[in-house]
């Protein structure tokens, strides 16, 4: 296997596990939604520490699952968006017009054409690295709020919205992360 395919391959890999990780995080957060929903329709259920701890969870699961997916560099065999956007960017001539066309069907050819157009502009024979760039900023400033709280077990704020507010059942029933 050549280097370009074993890049290929590893990007495929990596893409993989990133849309495992984002749909846990999607799941995360619906399951946190129905235990606000569930508590904001059962007031006879008493304020708990579990209810504490469980905020507390799900906070630091969200932020962690946040931090991982920005990190861009390589290290400890962490699989991030931001690792595979730098990597791509660091192996751009991979990304070539020939083999991005290929992805898609003969039928499909003008769409692919489109696609490839829409990404790289016009005239390109591979995606120009300034693409990965934007992305990597894009997600740099997309994330630059969580990564830049800070969420222990002794002391948990989350924002949302414009709100800080302390881990409660009150404030699982107003959470909107």
């Amino acid at each position: 296997m050549n280097d370009r395919a074993r890049d290929l391959t590893k990007w495929r890999e990596w893409l993989k596990r990133i849309d495992g990780e984002i749909t846990t995080v999607w799941l995360s957060r619906e399951v946190w939604k129905s235990v606000v929903t569930l508590l904001e329709n059962n007031l006879a259920i008493p304020p708990s520490h579990f209810f504490d701890q469980m905020s507390g969870w799900y906070a630091q699961s969200q932020a962690i699952a946040v931090r991982r997916q920005a990190e861009t560099r390589l290290r400890w065999n962490v699989v991030s968006m931001g690792a595979l956007l730098e990597d791509m960017k660091n192996h751009a001539a991979v990304l070539t017009r020939t083999w991005f066309l290929s992805q898609y069907g003969a039928e499909l050819r003008h769409l692919a054409e489109r696609d490839f157009e829409g990404i790289a502009g016009g005239g390109q024979e591979y995606i120009p690295t300034h693409v990965m760039d934007t992305d990597l900023q894009r997600l740099a400033a997309a994330t630059a709020p969580i990564k830049s709280t800070s969420i222990s077990r002794s002391h948990i704020a989350i924002r949302s919205r414009d709100v800080t507010f302390q881990p409660s059942r009150t404030s699982i029933q107003r959470s909107t992360c």
